[in-house]
């Protein structure tokens, strides 16, 4: 015969099993996230690096005393020009897959380089999601009171259904280290002024692409918050209360 000091260590035992498995099968349905695998879409290269003042008013006295510099820093990069679009793309499905996604590249043909495609029915994909990014520029800018430049990139973001073309978010999104002294790299990627970018391109070329793994957090951030199960009413909602929603898909950083 068992003994009552048997009997309860049998007992508890069996509970701790079942506590077990409960908690297993818990964690396991505990991820709400309907998208599990992402179709990334590479981001195409720049063709041009801005270089600007930022002027508080604007002015044609001001745009005399800081003119648009994009045509010499662009010509400094020619020879080996930063390589963006590969860098962001990389840096965005790294974070993704840090993130707990799968994640497949795809390059489609673009009507326009720098802008979301205007139909996602050609693409063929087993991914829950397909997620679209452009660079709309990327740079130096500075504020009119500095000599010293601070890398810019921005990308547009497009998430899309996979079955039903449905948009799950659109939005803009720039990592501009010139309002960012706490940022990794604010003191170390600034540039003080147009010669010292054209006598050491590569340096410049350095601080732009670091620039990449900050927006790529950022960008998988975005997409793991908006990631969730669809409720019509609610994406009604923040759809008229969202300016990403109503912003022009022309909008530039240069």
């Amino acid at each position: 015969m068992l003994s009552f000091a048997r009997v309860g260590a049998v007992l508890l035992v069996a509970l701790l099993a079942t506590s077990t498995r409960v908690q297993a099968q818990t964690q396991a349905s505990a991820d709400p996230r309907p998208i599990k695998k992402i179709a990334l879409l590479q981001v195409e290269e720049q063709e041009r690096i801005g270089a600007r003042t930022i002027i508080p008013g604007g002015g044609a006295i001001w745009q005399m005393v800081f003119p648009d510099q994009t045509e010499r820093v662009t010509a400094a990069f020619a020879p080996n020009p930063p390589p963006l679009g590969t860098a962001l793309t990389d840096a965005v499905e790294a974070s993704l897959r840090s993130a707990g996604y799968e994640v497949v590249r795809l390059r489609p043909a673009r009507e326009d380089r720098h802008k979301h495609l205007k139909s996602y029915a050609g693409i063929q994909t087993d991914a829950q999601a397909i997620l679209d990014m452009s660079s709309p520029g990327a740079g130096f800018y500075r504020p009119s009171n500095t000599l010293a430049f601070r890398p810019l990139l921005a990308v547009r973001t497009k998430l899309v259904a996979t079955e039903g073309g449905r948009t799950i978010y659109q939005g803009y999104l720039q990592f501009n280290l010139q309002h960012e002294p706490d940022a990794p790299g604010y003191h170390q990627y600034k540039v003080e002024g147009i010669e010292e970018l054209e006598a050491d391109p590569a340096h410049a070329k350095a601080s732009l692409l670091a620039m990449a793994p900050l927006l790529a957090a950022e960008v998988a951030k975005t997409v793991n918050e908006k990631n969730r199960p669809f409720d019509p009413a609610k994406a009604s909602r923040e759809a008229s209360s969202d300016p990403d929603a109503t912003r022009s898909d022309d909008r530039s950083a240069n």
